[in-house]
């Protein structure tokens, strides 16, 4: 009976390692271009891109203001897109997403954020 509860915390161990090294990803060069806002604006669907700014307010729905220099875009973050981040409108963010389009209005749905440095 020993024997199989060592083998059972043994494995769950060897589990939880390996899922936490499941965590980790490619740290490396990635198809996001760094564009203002206004530039985000002007570029077709679904281009991939990185924007740093200062979400300024809350519209509900998972939607932002996200303003920097040259504008304010809207930009839905998905609850679970956060991930631990929290941002006044004080902090600036950089957030990596995707651009939409949709019955002549632009948004940038985010893959992620993060706190710029």
């Amino acid at each position: 009976m020993k024997a199989l509860l060592s083998a059972i915390a043994l494995s769950s161990l060897a589990f939880a390692a390996y899922a936490d090294s499941e965590r980790g990803g490619f740290k490396g060069p990635d198809n996001y271009k760094f564009v203002t806002v206004a530039q985000a604006l002007q570029l077709p669907d679904d281009t991939d891109v990185r924007v740093e700014g200062y979400l300024v307010r809350s519209l509900g729905d998972e939607k932002y203001e996200l303003q920097d220099d040259t504008g304010v875009m809207i930009v839905e973050i998905d609850d679970d897109d956060w991930d631990g981040v929290e941002a006044t409108p004080d902090t600036r963010v950089r957030i990596h997403g995707e651009i939409d389009k949709d019955r002549g209005e632009t948004e940038l749905e985010a893959d992620n954020i993060q706190v710029a440095e």
